[in-house]
């Protein structure tokens, strides 16, 4: 099955164990990336429900696999849940997307992840300048080593 076809397949389900889309077979790749987002607009001009359903279930989804110190690992296996790796993701446009559900759909209940998120990028990203890789397309690599 090729990436583009299950983007967000798990969590569009019910009970989703990841938000985010494939990468391949093996490994899925747990990002924004604002694709999230694009569930609302697409509720917004249709009142397709099942639109703003997705998008609710990806909220949730975040929430459910948010890490302690308050951002997610960047891939996980597919098959067993664990990291691909020990990157972890800069949640920038999930705390963007956590802010639409917050004030356009009251969904005060996302606020403590985002809050967790947001402290996470102010204590780490935004001290150490370190945006590792965050696109599907890069690796993560060592410390400042994206090029």
């Amino acid at each position: 099955m090729s990436p583009r076809r299950h983007q967000f397949v798990c969590a569009l389900e019910a009970n989703a164990r990841f938000a985010g889309w494939a990468h391949d077979d093996k490994s899925f790749f747990v990002a924004s990336n604002e694709r999230d987002e694009r569930y609302l607009d697409l509720y917004e001009s249709s009142r397709d429900t099942a639109c703003l359903g997705a998008a609710l279930r990806i909220g949730t989804t975040y929430v459910k696999t948010q890490l302690p110190n308050g951002t997610w690992h960047q891939r996980i296996d597919t098959k067993t849940g664990n990291p691909r790796e020990s990157a972890l993701m800069v949640p920038v446009a999930v705390i963007v997307f956590f802010d639409r559900l917050i004030a356009q759909y009251g969904r005060q209940e996302l606020r403590a992840a985002r809050e967790r998120a947001f402290h996470w990028c102010m204590e780490h990203p935004m001290v150490t300048f370190n945006w590792e890789a965050q696109f599907e397309d890069t690796r993560p690599r060592d410390q400042y080593r994206n090029q």
